[in-house]
């Protein structure tokens, strides 16, 4: 089978980025051709499958008009793809939302399946953007591709079913066709809990981001100094300075440390006992997935739909493979919890790994994937020949 993907970028340095990444690896090593059109990829990727890379879109530097760079983007977008020569596919699996209207209008009758990796895009942006004018400009460009995918894909796929609710609710008076695939990990094999004797290994994984929560996490860290706790912060990102800022206002030297990005995340997971994921907007948080399928519980905080907007009551169940807080003072009286009952921790890692065992594995992703194909392969092979 021919696979197009459309995505944005493809590497190792944020979670999306790396399951396009294992994603195109795992399809072509079922014996599907992968056409990738996407913003940038990594040398690995191009061994895998064709790539058609289209330029970052340009920021605009002049005053004011840089508000209005997503509506450029979207028309710059669409202008590089009409220029690209784009073989057809069998059927097209999109992610980046600027690229799925200018392939629609290409390939009319190609089945498309919509993989929206954010959870809502307006959730999102107004996570990601502080200005009131470039947020009204991009939720405007992005909730109308979003609206227009969901009507038109053939499929909408989600890791889980809370996110499914979220695109209904969000968008109630159209009727998607959602299918919900558990995302796949890598279960590694037999892990060696870490001692439970001296600190309290804390860990963080991901883009040092404002919707990541890590400043949540510092803050609450440093009413629980009386503890004994070491909290080690992996990634990079536009937050990063002022974190490493934070830490040391709040006194915390000595006990948090950013080690920026990391390819080897194996290793940090293996010394660490409980994951920090306080993440207002996450579609699921593959690295919190990763941390479980190594044995570490995760910590986070409930969806309330407004200021937090995520799957963690989907993903973590609260004293049984995980701590599940019901808001941020919560959040604070868990990781008290956690920090004061190390061996409850070492009980909830292990049934948190057999969960991930159970449900994730990177097998039964794949082979979900090409069930959901050939579902809408066969639709439309009798919609066209009826």
């Amino acid at each position: 089978m021919h696979i197009c993907l459309l995505a944005g970028r493809v590497d190792r340095y944020a979670g999306s980025h790396a399951y396009n990444r294992e994603l195109i690896r795992r399809f072509a090593a079922r014996g599907h051709r992968v056409t990738v059109v996407c913003f940038e990829a990594d040398e690995s990727t191009r061994s895998h499958a064709d790539v058609l890379a289209i330029s970052v879109p340009p920021q605009s530097s002049v005053p004011l008009l840089w508000r209005f760079g997503p509506a450029f983007a979207a028309a710059y977008a669409s202008r590089r793809f009409a220029a690209l020569n784009v073989p057809p596919a069998d059927v097209v699996f999109a992610g980046e939302h600027l690229l799925i209207r200018p392939f629609r209008k290409r390939f009319p009758h190609t089945p498309l399946i919509y993989f929206p990796m954010s959870p809502v895009v307006s959730h999102e942006l107004r996570n990601q953007l502080s200005d009131n004018w470039q947020y009204r400009v991009a939720n405007r460009v992005y909730s109308g591709i979003q609206r227009w995918a969901l009507e038109h894909a053939d499929l909408t796929v989600r890791f889980t079913h809370v996110t499914c609710r979220m695109l209904q609710e969000s968008y109630p008076d159209l009727r998607p066709r959602f299918r919900v695939n558990p995302v796949g990990v890598d279960v590694p094999g037999a892990v060696a809990q870490p001692p439970q004797q001296g600190d309290t290994r804390l860990l963080s994984v991901g883009r040092l981001a404002q919707w990541k929560g890590q400043d949540l996490a510092l803050k609450t860290l440093a009413t629980l100094k009386h503890l004994s706790w070491r909290f080690d912060i992996i990634g990079d990102g536009e937050c990063r300075q002022q974190l490493e800022k934070q830490a040391v206002e709040l006194g915390l030297e000595g006990r948090v440390f950013f080690h920026g990005f990391q390819d080897d995340l194996e290793s940090w997971y293996r010394q660490a006992h409980l994951f920090l994921f306080p993440s207002r907007c996450e579609s699921l948080g593959l690295v919190a997935v990763d941390a479980m399928a190594y044995g570490v519980p995760c910590l986070g905080i409930k969806s309330d739909g407004v200021v937090y907007v995520n799957a963690n009551d989907e993903l973590i169940r609260h004293r049984e493979t995980g701590l599940l807080a019901d808001n941020e003072t919560d959040f604070a009286a868990q990781l008290a919890y956690a920090l004061t009952s190390p061996a409850e921790l070492g009980r909830l890692g292990l049934a948190a790994r057999r969960q991930i065992a159970s449900e994730n594995t990177w097998e039964a992703h794949i082979a979900r994937y090409e069930e959901l194909f050939g579902e809408v392969l066969a639709v439309r092979s009798s919609r066209f020949s009826a």
